[in-house]
């Protein structure tokens, strides 16, 4: 597997972990996972800050899983996990 693909993996598996620490109501553990999926969409992207890029590359993985969802579900689902990092709003 090439770079991309392997954080592309990890970004659902953490997305994954996101979500069921969302449904058990664990504070720390939704901020601790939110940061490790935004951070590996943003390891894709050579680490700059474009939200348009990221959300891009986010709909790209995400895309065949969300169902109905476009891009502009993506990019709320983007939003929520840097929110829920207590990450300042991307640009």
């Amino acid at each position: 597997m090439n770079a991309a693909k392997d954080h592309a993996a990890d970004f659902l598996n953490y997305l994954g972990w996101y979500e069921k620490a969302k449904s058990a109501n664990n504070p720390l553990e939704v901020a601790r996972f939110a940061l490790q999926a935004v951070s590996e969409i943003h390891l894709i992207m050579g680490g700059r800050n474009d939200r348009g890029e990221a959300v891009r590359i986010m709909h790209g993985i995400l895309g065949p899983f969300l169902v109905g969802g476009g891009q502009d579900k993506t990019g709320d689902l983007y939003d929520r996990l840097r929110n829920d990092a207590r990450l300042r709003p991307a640009i």
